[in-house]
């Protein structure tokens, strides 16, 4: 979803703040304009085949305040038809090898003319259908992850090391 890579990144979007924290968690705040398109948060999902649940709306979510749901860049549509508007509504979802190679995306929509008035935290989290557990599990990288962002490069005999360098 978020290149954890990078330090917490923040965007404002048509009135709309979303940080996107390197533990996952995107907390989100201000007041979204009345016209144009309602303030949206994309992050890019890549899974191998299989079955799988997200979760993780911030409380009070609805189709009339903030949703989060999958979208497919491909087909111009919804991975799933619903949208998780709850902290405890996990929506169901299959990649399958039709759509393996499509461009998913997470997203988090504020519909327009909202004010958040004290900051929301979605924790969007995706996971294998068969783990009924809906509690967040802040994103760690993996020692492969680590070991693939620390580029290193010598400078004269010292041998010079940069972490989360492309």
């Amino acid at each position: 979803m978020k290149n954890k890579n990078e330090s917490n990144t923040t965007i404002e979007i048509n009135g709309i703040t979303f940080t996107v924290n390197s533990d996952g968690t995107v907390p989100t705040s201000g007041t979204s304009g009345d016209t144009g398109d309602a303030p949206q948060l994309e992050m890019p999902v890549s899974l191998p085949i299989g079955s799988y649940k997200f979760s993780g709306c911030a409380d009070g979510g609805s189709a009339s305040t903030w949703e989060m749901f999958l979208w497919d860049d491909t087909t111009s549509s919804k991975v799933v038809a619903d949208s998780a508007y709850d902290s405890s509504n996990a929506i169901e979802f299959d990649i399958t090898a039709e759509n393996i190679e499509h461009d998913i995306t997470l997203n988090i929509l504020v519909q327009n003319d909202i004010a958040i008035a004290d900051e929301i935290v979605f924790k969007p989290m995706i996971r294998l259908a068969s783990d009924t557990d809906n509690t967040f599990v802040p994103y760690a990288m993996t020692n492969r992850e680590l070991t693939e962002n620390i580029k290193g490069y010598f400078s004269g005999n010292t041998l010079v090391l940069q972490y989360g360098v492309n």
